[in-house]
């Protein structure tokens, strides 16, 4: 029933799923009672469920979309609202703006197949947690689905560091990342030419700031010079110009690979559309914090 969910009211999903799906000619219990088994009911079940399923399509690979023998998997993070009671501002956060304060919110994290169209993991958090670390758990869950199969992994504005380049290399992760206009603004101006490999430099600042919030890698880094990346200008509507920054080589992706990757990120956004706006994702079934996670994972 939970995985049949329409975003309605409890009685009127427990009536159509019993009476349209089930084919009953009545309701024999109570939406509390309905409610009060559901406590009962662990939301990893529905994770596991998810897993299983992907783990198998991934293992055939004559039916997996690949560009270049790699998937294409964009990650990204939505808010969304959820019941405001105070346990789930406890749970979860909450966040104000002029109309209303303290509303509920969490945080969801997830990775997207974008040419196969399969989130492959999602997070559920604090409205306040780090998106980064967030992705950093996409990531180690979808190799796990994924397998052997190679990756390049497509992220937004919010993303570049040094700390998560690092991150990156040291797992051997492909990936792309559009930078936001102060980004590693010496480098890019330093540019000959709109796709170069460039020295990101461990200046002063940036260690400093890394050594405030990671201080294992400053000491592992604070001797080198930089991190290598390549950085590559491209026009995004034939109008405005943007930088990516990636390991990709240039032996094997041009920058119209680059571009036609990046772009594809656009799909996990209209992913998330769908999920809100089609499946009523922020209708839920009950107010505690476990209703959140079921409905989300189902």
């Amino acid at each position: 029933m939970t995985l049949n969910k329409q975003g309605k009211n409890i009685s009127f999903e427990i009536r159509d799923y019993e009476l349209n799906k089930k084919g009953e000619k009545q309701v024999n219990y109570t939406d509390e009672a309905y409610l009060k088994q559901r406590r009962n009911l662990n939301p990893d079940v529905f994770k596991e469920m998810n897993r299983l399923y992907l783990k198998d399509f991934y293992k055939k690979p004559k039916y997996i979309k690949k560009k270049k023998g790699y998937i294409l998997c964009a990650i990204d993070g939505s808010k969304i609202e959820i019941p405001n009671t105070q346990k789930n501002r406890e749970v979860f956060g909450s966040e104000g703006n002029q109309y209303k304060r303290n509303t509920a919110r969490a945080l969801i994290s997830g990775i997207y197949d974008v040419e196969n169209h399969f989130f492959v993991n999602v997070q559920i958090n604090r409205t306040d947690s780090n998106e980064i670390n967030l992705a950093k758990e996409n990531i180690v869950e979808g190799n796990r689905i994924i397998g052997k199969n190679k990756e390049i992994l497509i992220f937004d504005r919010n993303y570049p560091s040094i700390e998560f380049f690092n991150w990156l290399e040291e797992n051997e992760k492909k990936f792309v990342m559009r930078l936001s206009s102060n980004d590693y603004i010496k480098e890019r101006e330093n540019m000959k030419s709109k796709d170069e490999e460039k020295n990101i430099e461990y200046t002063y600042a940036r260690l400093n700031k890394i050594k405030k919030s990671n201080n294992l890698l400053y000491e592992k880094i604070k001797d080198k010079k930089g991190i290598i990346l390549r950085i590559t200008k491209i026009e995004i509507d034939n109008k405005k110009e943007e930088c990516l920054i990636s390991n990709l080589s240039k032996e094997e992706f041009s920058e119209k690979d680059l571009k036609e990757i990046y772009e594809k990120r656009w799909k996990i956004e209209n992913s998330y559309n769908s999920i809100k706006n089609k499946l009523k994702i922020e209708s839920f079934s009950g107010n505690l914090p476990q209703f959140i996670y079921q409905d989300i994972y189902a």
